[in-house]
């Protein structure tokens, strides 16, 4: 665990000040006075959560609604806005300071080490979150009561121990807030809880990193992390950090196929008994004897030169072949003195200096060639660390960047002294304006008057000379840099192993495993596809496809027809891919924006499956919708004129029983506008199940049983993102559930409308002015679908009618209060801008 290095110390001194003298004790940040009391927080908490007051930004609005309260409540308004600015990287200092002096014109100046925080950076960017400013500052107030609140011994416990912490900050936040909630724990606690704050990025590595050792075991994602960052550490030569490039790459990006391909059979070979033989321990032992004669070399001991001879002269060492190793030690016995100074600056304890000692080898061949300088150096640095420093091999490294698609790096050429070279050829890969590139040669080798303007092909002595006078300024990539690619290429290699379950010891193994899978020479008791497959990937051939998904065993959920697909007008292949992640996660939900059709072909796959002797259930929910009509609760019941009360069962308890009475048979309960309701509460206890099915659980009513969710019962549930509610589903709801989208300008919804216009012999008028109109609303969450110009009985759409009633009126409420044009969206206006486009 470590402080995020790009936010200053003196954010985390401000954090310090906040617990010490805010939570701790009700003293204030700005001034000595008293003010960060339960009774001051809970009359800020009730003003903010009262509605919007007035027009203007968020701090406008909270400024008419503090002003109504004393001095000090005010002043605390202002140093909560303070922590709610201080983690934001992505607001400047000065619009922090703007907002706070907006905010409160006449409160205390900030003290100065407070105000140097907001010069620090900030802890991570909260982006689109700080548009939810007000839920965020409510955060902070009722965890500061929530602290207060606690008995003395249990607050200091709870502001000493960052878990204890932690718990706090767990009862109190909401879906709204999480971003705040992480932001205030690793300013808190920086040595345990890390900067990851946003909760999509938290979810992205944890699934990323899921399947390491100790992972899966922790209760929380705090915990998760905690454990990821420990392998990474681990897995890292010097500092780690989760945004490390190398490292955030593997969690944040979508593997190449190549790079699946190549950890796949990585881990095989990393897994075999002879790889350490093959890979490993020849070159641990090449590394102890040049480390003799480092040894010797620093200690003054004037064996050296004999120590480094023996050890690259060794039967073993076969990493540098004799047309190089003996111009090197010539080199070295030529000037000892000289080649002591070089050496000095690989060996010397610290950082190497590889570039200066690349650099002070011979310009002539065959040590001039970077590639050449960049494997001498690597080959020398194993005396410091073979398992640091891995050997470096140019054509190992291209042939690796080919094999995972990489783009070829910059390099000097190698002069044949056959070959014939033109200026143009010879600056493009120097990274040179050609016309530098003839100026050079016009002055070194004048042509004849008679000669200029025909092609120029330089002889080999012409182009060695370009190559010497522009070495120096060359855009090609210098040793070190090669040697800097190659390690950290091998660091994302064994990142990636890591994320696939595979713990390397070091890079010099991701550096055997790489050469293996370069060189493709045969494992023994590879044959036939195994030994296919190691081969296309060594030649950077594309990998096969992956095969297609299989569903699990149960398979209950009947294929898709043709017949189906043809009334939907959407994809078999499409359709299909529903029932296979239904198959897979067992819960899943259709979003997007209204007219998508995301009901209707819910309830159609709803019926489909009960066609095939299944059971289908529609609900939807609503603001009011209830745990006890979701599941089960007590009703009143009159009878014989006394009043009773019954546990009566709702809507997924009665199918859940159908379905544990029929397991042969798949039950499908389609939940239509899933977000509208309260979903956590709704679910209840039932959240847990949706995952562990396997276990039960004990019921909030029926106490006395255990309760499982049957496995032939899937989840289909439907979300509009008009109003943006999906963004406030919380992270539980989103690991349980998978995803599809349905969106007018996308695939297959964006077709639908066409296809049905076809289908009933009508004009696509309607279809292309629903691609007009879509483009210039320009907005995918709120984008129109096909289902408003759908008739059941297929009569021809009346897009007079249509318009008038229907997409006017939504847009009016969409951009009402706004100064957006509407006239522009008018059937007419984009017919016109139709003709026009087409003219």
């Amino acid at each position: 665990m470590a402080r995020a290095p790009w936010c200053s110390e003196e954010i985390y001194d401000a954090a310090e000040e906040f617990r010490e003298r805010c939570l701790r004790m009700d003293g204030s940040l700005f001034t000595d006075r008293r003010v960060w009391t339960v009774e001051g927080l809970q009359s800020i908490d009730a003003r903010v959560a009262l509605p919007d007051v007035g027009s203007g930004s968020w701090l406008d609005k909270l400024k008419a609604q503090l002003e109504v309260l004393g001095a000090d409540e005010i002043l605390l308004g202002a140093e909560l806005v303070y922590m709610l600015l201080l983690p934001q990287s992505d607001t400047l200092a000065h619009t922090k300071r703007e907002q706070l002096h907006a905010l409160v014109p006449d409160a205390p100046a900030v003290p100065e080490r407070l105000d140097a925080a907001f010069d620090g950076g900030g802890v991570a960017s909260f982006s689109t979150a700080k548009s939810w400013s007000p839920a965020l500052l409510r955060f902070i107030t009722r965890l500061a009561v929530h602290v207060k609140e606690l008995p003395e011994a249990q607050r200091e416990a709870v502001l000493s121990d960052p878990w204890a912490f932690r718990a706090v900050v767990a009862e109190v936040r909401t879906s709204t807030d999480q971003m705040m909630a992480n932001a205030v724990k690793h300013a808190l606690f920086p040595d345990t809880f890390e900067s990851i704050i946003s909760p999509s990025q938290r979810e992205q590595l944890v699934k990323t990193f899921g399947k390491l050792p100790g992972v899966a075991d922790q209760p929380d994602s705090d915990r998760k992390i905690a454990r990821i960052v420990e392998l990474g550490t681990a897995a890292t030569d010097g500092e780690f950090n989760v945004y490390e490039d190398t490292f955030r790459r593997v969690w944040s990006e979508p593997a190449d196929p190549r790079w699946v391909e190549g950890v796949r059979l990585a881990q095989r070979l990393y897994a075999r008994d002879d790889f350490d033989d093959n890979e490993r321990v020849y070159k641990i032992e090449i590394g102890d004897r040049i480390g003799a004669a480092r040894t010797a070399l620093l200690a003054g001991d004037a064996s050296w030169p004999g120590a480094l001879e023996s050890a690259l002269k060794h039967r073993d060492q076969n990493l540098v072949g004799w047309r190089v190793r003996d111009p090197l030690l010539e080199w070295v016995n030529a000037d000892l003195d000289r080649a002591a100074d070089a050496l000095r600056l690989l060996w010397t304890p610290g950082e190497p200096a590889l570039h200066e000692f690349a650099d002070a080898l011979p310009a002539q061949p065959p040590l001039r060639g970077k590639g050449t300088r960049a494997s001498i150096s690597s080959l020398l640095l194993m005396g410091v660390d073979a398992g640091r420093f891995p050997f470096y091999k140019p054509t190992v490294h291209e042939g690796f960047r080919r094999a995972l698609g990489l783009a070829r790096l910059p390099t000097l050429p190698e002069i044949d002294p056959d070959g014939s070279y033109r200026p143009e050829d010879l600056a493009a890969r120097l990274g040179l304006d050609g016309r530098r590139v003839r100026a050079f040669l016009r002055e070194r080798y004048p042509r004849a008057e008679s000669e200029r303007g025909e092609d120029w092909s330089l002889t080999a002595e012409q182009a060695e000379a370009v190559l010497t006078h522009f070495a120096g300024e060359a855009d090609a990539t210098a040793a070190d840099a090669l040697y800097a690619d190659w390690v950290g290429l091998l660091q994302v290699f064994r990142y990636r192993l890591l994320a696939a379950g595979t713990e390397l010891r070091d890079v010099l193994d991701a550096q055997g495993l790489a050469w293996w899978l370069v060189s493709a020479y045969p494992p023994k008791g590879w044959t036939g596809d195994d030994l296919a497959a190691l081969e296309a990937f060594g030649r950077g051939a594309p990998p096969p496809p992956p095969p297609p998904i299989t569903p699990p065993a149960s398979g209950l959920l009947p294929a898709i027809d043709a017949e189906l697909a043809a009334k939907l007008h959407l994809p078999a292949a499409w359709l299909g891919g529903l029932l296979d992640m239904l198959e897979e996660k067992k819960q899943l939900i259709l979003y997007g924006p209204p007219g998508t059709g995301k009901t209707f072909v819910a309830q159609r796959l709803g019926k489909h499956i009960a066609s095939h002797g299944g059971g289908y259930r529609l609900v939807q929910f609503h603001p009011s919708y209830t745990y006890e009509d979701f599941f089960e609760g007590y009703r009143p019941k009159l009878q014989a004129g006394i009043l009773s009360f019954e546990l009566v069962h709702g809507a997924l308890r009665e199918i859940a029983a159908e379905a544990t009475a029929n397991p042969s048979a798949p039950y499908l309960l389609v939940i239509d506008e899933i977000n509208r309701g309260n979903i956590a509460k709704i679910f209840g206890e039932l959240y847990f199940l949706l995952e562990y099915r396997e276990e039960g659980i004990r019921l909030q009513y029926s106490r006395d049983e255990q309760f499982t969710l049957p496995q032939n019962l899937f989840l289909l549930g439907t979300m509009n993102t008009a109003d943006r509610s999906i963004a406030l589903v919380d992270s539980a709801l989103r690991r349980r559930f998978l995803f599809e989208e349905l969106s007018p300008t996308k695939p297959p919804v964006d077709t639908v409308l066409e296809q049905w216009l076809a289908a009933n012999d009508h004009d696509p008028d309607a279809a292309v002015l629903l691609r007009a109109l879509n483009a210039a609303i320009d907005d995918e969450d709120f984008s129109i679908g096909p289902s408003y110009f759908i008739a059941r009985d297929g009569a021809l759409p009346d897009l007079e009618r249509i318009w008038a009633n229907a997409i006017m009126p939504l847009l009016r409420e969409r951009y009402y209060g706004t100064t957006e044009d509407l006239e522009r969206f008018e059937l007419a206006a984009l017919r016109r801008r139709l003709e026009a486009d087409a003219d």
